[in-house]
């Protein structure tokens, strides 16, 4: 075996277990979250809608932007606790918030899972070579 793929199958491990341990942490911040707020919004999970976010290029900076939930801030109703009513103050306070951590992490999920695809081509590519 080359030291090349030697090197990839390290790095290809090591991004393995740190996606294992991320998506542990995730399940677990999930969990408390859901604990703590027992009428979360169920389509959104008390997300209050769906991040995205976009690595940009050469000439776009990165960004995120934010889609609202349309079970319930699209009804004014708290993505938190849906039984309660929000003002236009207060949704309008969920649409400008920063992603909190358990946002920050799914997309470092989604960025790990990126790099080892990326590490699964280059392997198969050595091997091949």
């Amino acid at each position: 075996m080359s030291a090349t793929l030697q090197h990839l199958l390290q790095q290809h491990e090591s991004i393995k277990a740190e996606i294992e341990k991320k998506i542990h942490h995730l399940d677990a911040l999930n969990t408390a979250f859901k604990t703590s707020h027992p009428h979360i919004c169920k389509d959104c999970d008390g997300e209050g809608g769906t991040w995205k976010f976009y690595s940009g290029d050469l000439e776009n900076p990165p960004e995120e932007d934010f889609d609202p939930c349309p079970s319930c801030l699209d009804q004014n109703r708290d993505p938190n606790n849906v039984q309660s009513i929000l003002s236009e103050d207060q949704i309008n306070l969920w649409l400008v918030k920063e992603p909190d951590e358990r946002h920050l992490l799914a997309q470092e999920l989604d960025d790990l899972h990126y790099l080892l695809s990326d590490l699964e081509d280059r392997i198969l590519l050595e091997k091949e070579g």
